[in-house]
């Protein structure tokens, strides 16, 4: 499908929004950006990260596309208001981290099929236009929900906005979708701040922790530096998932302390080796090509478009 000729628009000039707008410059006539944050959005336009700022209904009023990347409690309202105004020929499409709400809250509206479920599994702690990178999708694998609820011009739109971005689509339930982005994305984004908040306990005791803190505090805690503005709403949405991982977590936690106040040896060194044999399965995915799928709509994790 040729996107030359239309105009897309983003919705929500921060980090993700603003990737998605770097990426498909070269593939679309117009970028157009629209944002409550008057100052990301005058950032978006003076960094070339969109080409001119709109407002929301002279956003709709040009675009054929438009992608919605506004924190999560913010785009299900908004979803609702841009698909009330939309015409027939529009795509909608929102890049939110979580799937189950804003998919049950949009599946009566009359226009559910002009919209797309999306989640690029991409990101970086850096917030705001000044963040965004043009590569940033590039390999990554984005998730779209519920497609036969979608005609096949949105969703085929939709597939070749991610193709742009060099992004594989997979198709998932949102349910599904929600538990497993639950524990490899949002269960790792809470550790991170909460060893933060674990060294900001022995803080006050006078530790240089500073000047010791090496490649393992950094890469632990990157995700640390990511705004609460994004991650409230999302651990919200989420909650019921997020809480029986954290649980999952604080039992090993548990396990691990027993292991080493009773000075077991073997115990430790199979909790070791169990973690080690995770990490290898996740590096031996990374070499696994991804197979090209037919197509064919499905809301299985195992059909890939």
């Amino acid at each position: 499908m040729d996107l030359q000729k239309k105009c897309l628009a983003i919705v929500g000039t921060g980090q993700i929004g603003c990737s998605i707008g770097m990426a498909v410059k070269k593939h679309v006539a117009l970028v157009t950006g629209t944002d409550l944050n008057q100052k990301h959005l005058q950032e978006a336009v003076q960094l070339g990260l969109v080409d001119v700022a709109l407002t929301l209904r002279e956003a709709i009023a040009y675009a054929s596309i438009i992608v919605v990347a506004t924190p999560v409690d913010v785009a299900i309202p908004l979803l609702a208001q841009i698909l009330d105004l939309i015409d027939s020929n529009t795509l909608v499409v929102d890049v939110g981290s979580t799937k189950l709400q804003v998919c049950n809250a949009l599946r009566q509206h009359i226009n559910r099929r002009n919209y797309v479920a999306a989640h690029p599994m991409a990101g970086s702690s850096v917030q705001g236009p000044k963040g965004a990178l043009p590569k940033l999708f590039d390999g990554a694998k984005t998730f779209i929900c519920e497609p036969q609820l979608s005609s096949d011009y949105a969703l085929d739109t939709a597939k070749e906005l991610f193709h742009c971005l060099n992004s594989r689509v997979e198709f998932i339930d949102p349910d599904e979708h929600d538990r497993l982005v639950g524990l490899v994305s949002h269960l790792p984004q809470a550790l991170a701040y909460s060893l933060c908040n674990v060294v900001k306990l022995f803080d006050a005791e006078g530790f240089d922790w500073k000047g010791a803190a090496a490649t393992a505090f950094d890469s632990t805690t990157r995700l640390a530096g990511s705004s609460s503005n994004v991650w409230l709403p999302i651990m919200n949405q989420n909650r019921e998932n997020l809480l029986k991982y954290i649980t999952a977590t604080v039992g090993e936690l548990h396990k691990l302390q027993q292991y080493l106040e009773s000075n077991n040896i073997p115990a430790l060194e199979t909790y070791i080796d169990i973690a080690n044999q995770v990490r290898n399965q996740l590096e031996e995915s990374k070499k696994t090509p991804t197979s090209n799928s037919n197509g064919k709509r499905s809301t299985s994790t195992a059909t890939a478009a």
